[in-house]
């Protein structure tokens, strides 16, 4: 661990910080709390968490988090119901204080590594009971890392040779921070190349350009083995190369980025959710509820035409709807089949493709429009038809 780069910052009197440049250059919030103890009042325990909570709120997600301390919490053993933020190997019942703190593991992505790990009791328990003797994951025991970090630790267990005159043992953690390299991948230029079609407004560039499609034309090389697709390609690049060189390329607009521009309306809209939510987890009460909830319910007729806006009643008939529609029998009549008018086939189809049905094709294109895989927009196919020697078409 190199040198500490800042001193130790207290929060409150229940909360501290310090924090770590490693050695990879990126950072570690070390975070030691010391939570109310269950008989507290509430709005005690809802002071601590809201500090707890700005506190996480303003570290970066790319730094690593330590949060431990004595949260006078039992988060008990059921994994199932707490999925990602207790492990298979807890110990004890949870109790009020430990839903608090899983909730908000819930919500900062943190896990609690004294539950990872398959070790006996003795390891785990951190508080003796005075009356019964038996040691409890609760107080000072429990070691809190992010989610993407747990494959960091170790090992977490609690020290029972270490005589501290208390009720309490000390609890370790060992950790290895590892880090990847960051590699700046190289930004591939996915802008495509626009051909400026405005010049072909002006006739001398419209025969420049068909003067060098002639020339590159004929002296474009075929082999009588060449399929369709290969000889389309070598006709396709030579009408590109001419139209790059004679018309000349438009310069690519930078499109502008709409969330960064309109985020000064969008922000007080995320803040207002944030707060919404934040005040569910605080106190999950209709009023709250109600705030964060701010879908519109549409009222709807019943088959009488009255309106409905009762939600259960909406729900009710949604279903209704949609059963009628969906589970429809449908049947078939062979003689209303028989009743269709029925035509002829359209031999001419089969006719070959002659000069004039392709300037016919050509001409049906619509101008200024984004241009197809090819990168040849519909004005060059013009122009170049338009008057055009039997080679070019």
């Amino acid at each position: 661990m190199p040198r500490l780069t800042e001193l130790p910052h207290g929060i409150s009197e229940r909360l501290m910080t310090l924090k770590y440049q490693l050695q990879d250059k990126s950072f570690l919030h070390v975070i030691s709390a010391y939570a109310p103890t269950l008989s507290a009042e509430q709005q005690t325990k809802e002071a601590f968490y809201e500090q707890l909570e700005n506190l996480l709120t303003h570290i970066p997600k790319s730094h690593r988090v330590i949060l431990l301390g004595d949260f006078n919490a039992r988060v008990g053993r059921n994994a199932e119901i707490w999925p990602g933020v207790i492990g298979p190997h807890g110990i004890g019942n949870i109790n009020s204080n430990g839903e608090l703190l899983m909730t908000k593991c819930i919500e900062h992505n943190l896990t609690i590594t004294n539950t990872q790990f398959r070790q006996r009791n003795k390891y785990k328990g951190t508080w003796q009971h005075r009356r019964t003797g038996h040691w409890l994951m609760i107080d000072h025991d429990h070691i809190i890392v992010k989610k993407k970090h747990l494959k960091e630790v170790k090992i977490t267990k609690a020290i029972t040779n270490i005589e501290c005159s208390t009720d309490h043992r000390i609890v370790i953690s060992k950790m290895t921070a590892s880090s990847k390299p960051s590699y700046r991948k190289k930004k591939l230029n996915k802008t495509r190349t626009r051909i400026n079609t405005e010049r072909l407004q002006s006739q001398a560039i419209v025969d420049q350009l068909r003067q060098d499609v002639d020339s590159r034309l004929t002296d474009l090389t075929t082999n009588d083995r060449d399929d369709v697709e290969t000889l389309w390609a070598k006709i396709r690049d030579s009408l590109y190369v001419a139209s790059i060189s004679v018309v000349g390329v438009t310069e690519n607009k930078k499109q502008e980025d709409w969330f960064t521009e309109n985020l000064h309306q969008i922000q007080p809209i995320l803040d207002e959710k944030h707060n919404a939510f934040q005040s569910i987890q605080n106190n999950p009460n209709n009023e709250n509820l109600k705030k964060f909830d701010d879908r519109k319910v549409w009222p709807l007729k019943d088959e009488n035409g009255n309106l409905i806006k009762d939600k259960n009643l909406l729900k009710e008939r949604w279903r209704d709807q949609y059963s009628t529609i969906l589970n429809q029998h449908s049947a078939t009549d062979d003689r209303a089949i028989s009743l269709l008018p029925q035509y002829d086939l359209a031999m001419p189809l089969d006719n070959e493709i002659t000069l004039e049905k392709i300037k016919e094709a050509i001409s049906y294109l619509k101008n200024n429009k984004e241009s197809s895989a090819d990168q040849i927009p519909a004005e060059v196919y013009k122009a170049l038809v338009n008057q055009g020697s039997h080679r070019r078409t």
